[in-house]
């Protein structure tokens, strides 16, 4: 049994309050330059402005996160950041367990974080997610399947 799940990060409600903001500062920094009330120094910072809040869009589009575990183990990705496979033997794998994402903000928020707990977390989604504890650490993954996803972990585990 191959278990293969995308999320991607643009799915979620930030996306279209991102869009309002940065048209908002659009129709202003046009309406400036315009009728001339903006010095060179305003065009500038709101340039600046713009040019960051589409570095920050482009991230919110491209970003997802990748899930697989087939029969060498689990393995993720989330470009643009993590772009290689990162892979773990189900021999490195000691437990996987369901866990709630509810409390988003009081773990950091949605993307990719790192917990004061030395846990990373790649939330992707806000309802569901899942614990992997390693030998050495554990780390935590959003999922949109979590039965199918705790089904191949069953599998997998009887298997190993």
């Amino acid at each position: 049994m191959v278990f293969k799940e995308e999320q991607y990060l643009r799915k979620i409600w930030l996306l279209p309050l991102f869009l309002v903001l940065s048209l908002l500062f659009g129709i202003i920094q046009l309406l400036r330059t315009l009728f001339g009330d903006a010095g060179l120094q305003d065009s500038i910072a709101l340039t600046l402005l713009m040019a960051v809040m589409g570095l920050v869009l482009w991230l919110l589009l491209t970003m997802k996160l990748e899930i697989r575990m087939d029969d060498w183990g689990l393995s993720f990705k989330s470009p643009p950041f993590v772009n290689s496979w990162k892979k773990y033997s189900w021999e490195n794998i000691q437990h996987i367990e369901p866990v709630s994402t509810r409390a988003t903000w009081r773990t950091g928020g949605i993307g990719i974080r790192y917990s004061l707990s030395g846990e990373w977390r790649y939330i992707f989604s806000v309802r569901h997610a899942i614990r992997v504890h390693l030998k050495k650490g554990s780390f935590v993954l959003s999922t949109q399947k979590p039965e199918e996803l705790m089904a191949a972990w069953e599998n997998w585990k009887l298997v190993k």
